[in-house]
């Protein structure tokens, strides 16, 4: 991981030490200067309101989630610099007046914000979002499905490029296929 837009890539995976206990989630990435002025890369990662900085280097693996070493207590990085700016973030939001309620509205959730499960109308299998093409995809049936646009737009986004995602089955997770990742999705 060299490039910036690597690093990006980091923000949202769920953090695990070697014997598979959660740390937390990556929410941001920082530089520091270590030992003999050495510029350093680290991962912020929270968890129960709790922040902590932690060395690329101390990363074992990359995948879905991150692997930390053994370790990686032993070199934390201090991030008061991250936590003022967070604490400045909430106090510009507790500043920021909610939104009038329209009291004709109903507080019921309607239809439309129901998250729904592309499938082929043929077979019923979960459709696959094909990014290249910009088409739904049946895996079962092997062509391009076109979508109803109520369906369409019940489908969640992903939060990091905006594209549809592909809902996976096997998993019960959500995937992006452009981010190359799986996203968390709120039911409703």
């Amino acid at each position: 991981m060299s490039s910036p837009a690597q690093y990006k890539r980091l923000i949202g995976l769920e953090v695990y030490s070697l014997d598979a206990k959660h740390v937390g989630r990556i929410t941001d990435v920082g530089l520091y200067i270590g030992d003999e002025n050495q510029l350093g890369v680290y991962i912020v990662i929270s968890k129960d309101g709790q922040t902590i900085g932690v060395p690329v280097s101390s990363i074992k693996a990359i995948g879905d989630i991150v692997l930390l070493s053994s370790d990686y207590r032993d070199n934390l990085v201090t991030i008061t610099e991250h936590e003022e700016k967070q604490a400045q973030r909430e106090q510009i939001a507790s500043t920021i007046p909610e939104p009038p309620r329209n009291p004709v509205a109903s507080p019921e959730p309607t239809r439309e914000k129901e998250i729904v499960i592309p499938r082929c109308p043929q077979c019923g299998s979960a459709l696959i979002y094909d990014v290249k093409k910009r088409k739904w995809y049946c895996p079962r049936c092997k062509k391009h499905v076109k979508l109803p646009a109520l369906v369409e737009s019940r489908v969640p986004r992903c939060p990091y490029c905006g594209l549809p995602l592909s809902y996976i089955e096997q998993y019960d997770k959500w995937y992006c296929y452009n981010c190359k990742r799986y996203v968390e999705v709120e039911r409703h």
